[in-house]
Formats: structure tokens, sequence, C-alpha cells
């Protein structure tokens, strides 16, 4: 059982905007040391190898570990959720993939409030 508690909601608007606008962050602050921007190098629609997302991720937490020191009102997120496309459309034209889910990742420990072991 896992609360999310404070979550990087993939599925918001304004969580959608919050990962873009650390794309940018992340993007100048690469070119200023004058290093090379990750790249996502799989394939489209699976994206195996998605090293550009999880920097921009990566880079958006700490960016909030940094601010929830100093600023008030800013927090860590303890959890975040987003969709994945994946695998062939299920008919021609389709929106829906053979494969799609979603993924949960628990950064804060204490969002997980149990669990259970089947039966054998």
């Amino acid at each position: 059982m896992i609360d999310l508690r404070h979550c990087l909601d993939l599925f918001d608007r304004a969580a959608i905007e919050e990962v873009r606008q650390a794309h940018e962050t992340l993007k100048e602050g690469l070119r200023a040391y004058r290093s090379p921007m990750p790249k996502n190098t799989g394939k489209a629609p699976d994206w195996a190898g998605r090293m550009l997302d999880c920097a921009v991720i990566n880079f958006l937490h700490l960016s909030r570990a940094k601010r929830a020191v100093t600023e008030p009102g800013w927090e860590e997120y303890d959890s975040v959720r987003g969709p994945f496309l994946e695998g062939s459309p299920i008919y021609p034209g389709a929106g829906f993939r053979s494969h799609a889910h979603i993924q949960i990742c628990v950064r804060n420990p204490m969002c997980i409030k149990g669990y259970f072991r089947p039966l054998v």
C-alpha cells in the first residue's frame, strides 16, 4: 500500500510545466559549462534508454531539495507518477497502445504504508 503524499504527478498540467521548466534550466546550466545535454537513446514509442528524461527529473528533484531548505512553502516530492505509452497501436489509428502503463517512483520510504505476501 502506497500513499503518494506530495507527488510529482505527470498527469497534471502544472507538473508537466515544472518538468519543462527544469529542462530549460538544466539546458542553460549545461550550456554555461559547455557540457553536452544527455539524450534519450531509445526509439519511440518505447524509449528504452531515457537518459535525458532521467537527468531532467533528477535535476528537478535536486532543485526542489535546495529550495525546500531556503524558501518557505517549497517541499521535496515524495513520489512521482507518470504515464508510459509503449508498444504498438492496438488497431490502425489507435491512441491506445499494447503495453501502456503507469509507473510510480517512491522517493520517500515513509510513503510505503504496508505490503502483503500472497499465499502460495
